[in-house]
């Protein structure tokens, strides 16, 4: 379900670039190439210990859920609901720190928990840059300034230094400037088919990183579409945010 709810919203989001104004599809291309540059350079000391196996903090935690989902899906070939090797098994489907509800656990079934939980913060900063970087320009931003912006988002010490301690449930946040993208297109009139991208991606921050990204994400786009409302004359935020939140919660559950 994850999977289908991120490929429909990228399938969306991809037409939101294609639609809007100052966004081009040559555009769409140099922001995914630069997003990918800059997480490669940014996240450096992680690219040269890609395979390292942290066991501080909260990295053990984490590893040994990502180890449990990884050993049930690759060796005993089924859905990874239980984890039978924490306190004599625990739930592993209903923990706040499962990490495979997501496309990019195809990255720990290829490479392995260490190496694949890695590459998923260096991808997740690929994803917060360009979805900043979309966001600026989206909003007629010039485009220094929706490099700006991009920049002092995905390079912010607060996803890095939660990533450090190990503290991925907070890691999906990366997803925001999407999730406000797909709202604010949402509400203007005839995009109303946004609303199911919003709602997708609200819930796949669900499923990355439990209930609290998920809520962080739904205050920010009910502020944002009800300040909409305030100021423009029509009910399409309005409608908008009742959509996303329908959306939102249908992919979640």
């Amino acid at each position: 379900m994850a999977a289908n709810a991120n490929g429909g919203a990228a399938r969306a989001l991809v037409r939101v670039l294609r639609e809007h104004g100052p966004v081009t599809t040559r555009e769409a291309v140099a922001i995914a190439i630069a997003s990918i540059a800059f997480a490669l350079v940014f996240c450096a000391p992680l690219v040269r210990h890609v395979s390292t196996q942290s066991a501080f903090n909260d990295w053990d935690e984490v590893l040994g859920y990502e180890w449990s989902a990884y050993w049930s899906v690759a060796h005993y070939h089924q859905l990874p609901v239980w984890n039978p090797f924490l306190c004599g098994g625990m739930p592993l489907l209903g923990s706040p720190n499962a990490h495979f509800l997501t496309p990019l656990f195809v990255l720990t079934l290829i490479f392995g928990p260490a190496t694949g939980l890695h590459l998923d913060v260096i991808a997740l900063c690929a994803i917060g840059w360009a979805g900043g970087c979309v966001l600026g320009r989206l909003l007629e931003m010039r485009r220094i300034a929706a490099i700006g912006t991009a920049t002092a988002f995905a390079g912010s010490s607060w996803f890095f230094l939660h990533a450090s301690e190990g503290h991925f449930v907070f890691m999906s946040l990366a997803y925001l400037p999407w999730i406000v993208a797909a709202a604010w297109t949402a509400s203007a009139p005839g995009k109303l088919r946004y609303a199911a991208a919003c709602g997708a991606l609200i819930a796949l921050t669900f499923f990355e990183g439990g209930p609290y990204p998920a809520l962080f994400a739904a205050l920010a786009v009910t502020l944002l579409l009800l300040f909409r409302a305030a100021l423009e004359p029509n009910a399409y935020s309005l409608i908008a945010l009742a959509v996303s939140g329908a959306f939102a919660a249908g992919f979640g559950r």
